[in-house]
């Protein structure tokens, strides 16, 4: 993806580190859970996953960052010996809020606003981030 003349490439370096930091998070929580010096349960840490993903993927990216986080959720918990307690049902049950919240939050895009960032690749603007500047009706 290139970049807008007057993107810089700081602005760059920090999109794509925010895009990696849900796939940083389930790597994280997959090692804690499978290390054998395994006291803390970090369960509840997948949740938010869906959430940083929904800022920079969209709404397909969200969706496979969510199936994620519950396959490491379902395979810490077959691996520790915790499937059926009400902590696993619990996290399960709040990924699965946050993940159908952040599906939602990442499908609507409001015209206008700088807080989202465009899809890749769009043919109408090439900007990194929505200036606001696009004419009313443009997808960006």
């Amino acid at each position: 993806m290139r970049a807008a003349p007057e993107v810089s490439g700081r602005s760059q370096t920090l999109f794509a580190i925010t895009r990696c930091l849900p796939f940083l998070v389930l790597a994280a929580v997959f090692s804690i859970e499978l290390s054998p010096a395994h006291t803390l349960y970090t369960g509840p840490l997948l949740s938010p996953a869906p959430a940083l993903a929904a800022v920079t993927m969209g709404p397909v990216g969200t969706v496979g960052v969510a199936v994620l986080a519950g396959v490491v959720s379902a395979i810490a918990a077959i691996h520790n010996d915790a499937w059926g307690t009400p902590q696993v049902y619990t996290n399960l049950l709040a990924l699965l809020v946050v993940a159908v919240a952040s599906v939602a939050t990442s499908a609507v895009r409001v015209p206008g606003t700088a807080s989202w960032p465009i899809s890749a690749g769009s043919p109408r603007c090439r900007r990194t981030w929505c200036c606001g500047r696009c004419p009313p009706g443009w997808a960006w």
